[in-house]
């Protein structure tokens, strides 16, 4: 079952539930069987929802999330062929843009990132060789770093 906060999309199932159970019989059995059966089991047991039969769907007063959840209805099985590629060619636009934002977002070229980054690490590691090489190391230091580097092995 599906886990949110404060159980927004249980409430939503039992709205949806009840949106099919008075649609008439010609769109509600264009629904399968088991798709009505997952909705009513996702559904919160205590909430309820007074579907108004005097007013049309559009003057309900229902949650966002139902709305969403009557759209993939509506976009799965009670529209045309033609209306499906629509919807199909419309998700696809929304992806499409949904990842450009992203990429836009989050810099997507994140290994482009790592090189230049390595790049950097390395000019900067020669510096340092520059630096140590430039300065005169004495004997007492020489020995040390030595004597650390057979203990490190």
């Amino acid at each position: 079952m599906v886990q949110e906060k404060n159980g927004v999309y249980s409430k939503a199932f039992v709205e949806l539930n009840e949106i099919i159970n008075n649609m008439n019989e010609n769109l509600k059995n264009k629904i399968p069987d088991k798709t009505i059966k997952a909705i009513k089991l996702a559904g919160n047991k205590n909430y309820k929802f007074n579907y108004d039969k005097s007013k049309s769907l559009n003057e309900q007063t229902l949650l966002p999330e139902t709305k969403s959840l009557l759209s993939v209805i509506y976009s799965d099985y009670l529209c045309s062929p033609e209306e499906r590629k629509k919807w199909q060619e419309y998700d696809r636009f929304e992806m499409q843009k949904q990842d450009e934002l992203k990429a836009k977002r989050y810099n997507s070229n994140v290994f482009e990132n790592l090189k230049n980054t390595k790049n950097i690490i390395d000019i900067s590691s020669e510096k340092d060789l520059q630096v140590v090489n430039d300065k005169k190391i004495s004997l007492w230091v020489k020995i040390k770093q030595f004597i650390r580097r057979l203990f490190k092995k």
